[in-house]
């Protein structure tokens, strides 16, 4: 939880009716809300907002590579939670944006538009940070699932109003402290997978420096194949092949002894489905893998962890999680379940695909930024350090 110590953190700030808030969050969930992590770990600070008759307008992003939704379909879930009156701006226009944001009475709460739907978020524009902070006298920064990223609505609109971290940002980072590279010295396992770049690096790269034993999964194996010249075909690379190639070579080379390689890879063509020694893969354009078979080595390795009271941390969706059954996903269903009491799930994907009644974490990259790095840019601007 929160330390004493910590006068940036909003938990410790007064709050009065009539005054107005931004709260920056990190409502990133598909539209069946199948995982509501991301919006729950913010409803206690925006809860406590509307209470005390503040009134709140919340700014938050959704989706990736240009995919940006509205968030409308968050507001019956939003409303359910917080027994208020919440309100949706699809707006891009600023003068109808602000004009809503007046209209708010004490203890209502305005949602505004997907923040990556405006230009500038993702480079950090000082113009469109600076419009941003004119939506409240002070500022809440949530969103532990953007918190590795340094965007207009997280970093960039602190330089123009008084900011004040979220109670969910420290509580994800205690969450994730027994998982650290300052974790105790017992056995240690990292499952890498996902398509998103940071599954490599940070991820494959930096979690192979101090945990024991890697097994990649998903995009992230299929990287490591291609680097050592395997035909891949047409499967996925991680961030549609925009990734560090050199540092998935260094790695490799440097820490082999530690990587658990699947024997065997679950393959298809888009019609029919073939099991494929990893030895003997050699895939058309036509053809991607989309899952594997566990071996006994990995569940020896588990077995191991669990005897030594260490940890376990899975990141990324194993296998192609659209499979009506996928060997992989309920291998690691069952052995995270065996090994929950030292086991975490990183990421809104892995929460959402991978059944696991234990630790979950709602960011990936922000959790696996902070595992390596020990810090974030949304606390290196606060100038926290947990």
């Amino acid at each position: 939880m929160i330390a004493a110590d910590m006068p940036t953190c909003f938990a410790e700030q007064p709050l009065h009716a009539g005054q107005h808030w931004l709260y920056c969050a990190g409502f990133n969930v598909k539209q069946d809300l199948a995982d509501t992590s991301r919006i729950d770990e913010e409803v206690p600070d925006l809860a406590r907002l509307v209470s005390h008759g503040c009134r709140v307008t919340v700014l938050s992003h959704q989706g990736s590579h240009g995919n940006y939704q509205q968030l409308d379909y968050i507001v019956p879930y939003l409303q359910s939670k917080l027994a208020c009156t919440v309100k949706y701006c699809d707006s891009l226009c600023w003068s109808e944006i602000y004009r809503q944001v007046d209209l708010l009475r004490d203890g209502e709460l305005l949602l505004l538009t997907n923040s990556r739907l405006f230009e500038g978020e993702l480079e950090n524009k000082a113009e469109l940070a600076e419009q941003f902070a004119g939506l409240g006298q002070r500022i809440v920064i949530g969103g532990f699932s953007k918190a590795h990223r340094s965007h207009a609505s997280n970093v960039g609109v602190s330089r123009y109003r008084p900011s004040f971290l979220a109670t969910g940002i420290a509580n994800q980072i205690a969450l994730l402290k027994p998982w650290s590279k300052n974790m105790p010295s017992a056995l240690s396992l990292a499952v890498v997978g996902g398509i998103k770049k940071e599954k490599v690096d940070p991820g494959l790269v930096g979690l192979a420096r101090f945990y024991d034993f890697i097994i990649p999964t998903g995009a992230v194996l299929n990287a490591i194949l291609a680097y050592q010249n395997i035909n891949i075909g047409g499967s996925v690379l991680p961030e549609f092949g925009q990734f560090d190639r050199s540092a998935i070579a260094q790695t490799v080379t440097q820490f082999a002894s530690k990587l658990i390689m699947p024997e065997q890879l679950i393959v298809t063509d888009g019609v029919s489905y073939k099991k494929v020694s990893i030895t003997q893969l050699n895939l058309t354009a036509q053809e991607r893998i989309v899952d594997f078979v566990p071996t006994d080595e990995m569940r020896n390795v588990i077995s191991d962890v669990v005897s030594q009271q260490g940890r376990i941390l899975l990141a990324g969706t194993p296998a192609d999680a659209t499979l009506a059954h996928s060997e992989a996903i309920e291998f690691f269903e069952q052995q995270l379940t065996f090994a929950r009491p030292y086991s975490i799930l990183l990421g809104g994907d892995s929460c959402a695909d991978i059944s696991f009644d234990g630790a979950k974490s709602s960011g990936g990259g922000a959790a696996l930024v902070y595992l390596c790095d020990g810090t974030l840019p949304i606390l290196e601007h606060h100038n926290k350090s947990f």
